[in-house]
């Protein structure tokens, strides 16, 4: 009975990710930027502050707002999705 359990959960997680691919890529490529300032930035928030949560849009807003640089040509702009 708990292999039957065990199973059914198993298969409902696999659906649940199949039918949520673009919403899970979305936020992994928002979590961890292909662009070097966007992660730097990140790592130095989660490294100041041990409940920064990546995988939170607000977090991480609030952490590229506060490390933006003074140049506006280097500004980091947070996600736009």
């Amino acid at each position: 009975m708990k292999d039957i359990v065990v199973s059914a959960i198993m298969i409902a997680v696999g659906i649940i990710g199949l039918t949520n691919v673009d919403s899970i890529q979305r936020l992994y490529d928002e979590a961890y930027p292909q662009s070097m300032e966007k992660s730097q930035a990140l790592d130095r928030c989660a490294a100041a502050n041990g409940s920064f949560d990546r995988l939170n849009a607000g977090d991480r807003a609030t952490c590229y707002a506060r490390l933006r640089p003074s140049s506006p040509s280097l500004q980091i702009i947070g996600s736009q999705r």
